[in-house]
């Protein structure tokens, strides 16, 4: 039997959706497997769709060459504010006012960088998840029975809408409905 995490740690209080029998699960997720086997290439391209959809939307969000040029110019302008005040010797409050002006938005501007390399690693990483996906599913025959070894692969994580109904979220994002 599965149960909803938050009956199991706070009790009936916690969740009210009943226990679903595993092998209901089991064979929710043979159907749902097979129908992706038999259609893989469809499946993979709306994987593909949705891995380039999310990350665009992501990587339009942010200009790298903008953020580049900027932090350039900010290291130029604090240079050239270190050697002001090594030949003019600025006011004290002045000079910090400024070296922290320019430090914050260095680092502002290092973490949008940070995170938008982060995010494109993170979309490398989820294709290669993709490939490996189609690479199993394309090399495997029609399941007959649960494959825990092929679900393990496939399937990160299983949300139970009611008790009819299945989510399977696989590896690479994809989400695949499927009935109890």
């Amino acid at each position: 039997m599965w149960i909803c995490r938050n009956r199991d740690e706070k009790g009936p209080e916690g969740c009210s959706m009943k226990a679903v029998d595993e092998e209901k699960l089991k064979k929710a997720f043979v159907r749902m497997v097979n129908r992706q086997i038999k259609d893989t290439d469809k499946f993979i391209s709306r994987m593909l769709e949705n891995i380039e959809k999310v990350f665009t939307e992501k990587a339009n969000s942010v200009d790298v060459a903008a953020i580049d040029k900027r932090f350039n110019e900010l290291r130029e302008e604090m240079e050239r504010l270190v050697k002001l005040n090594v030949k003019a010797n600025l006011d004290a409050d002045i000079y910090g006012e400024e070296y922290a002006r320019i430090t914050n938005e260095m680092e502002e501007l290092r973490q949008q960088r940070s995170a938008f390399t982060q995010a494109e690693f993170k979309r490398k990483d989820t294709l290669s998840r993709v490939k490996e996906i189609e690479k199993m599913l394309r090399g495997q025959e029609i399941v007959k029975e649960f494959d825990d070894d092929l679900f393990t692969a496939l399937v990160e994580q299983i949300r139970i809408k009611s008790l009819v109904e299945v989510v399977f979220v696989f590896k690479a994002g994809l989400e695949v409905r499927d009935i109890l």
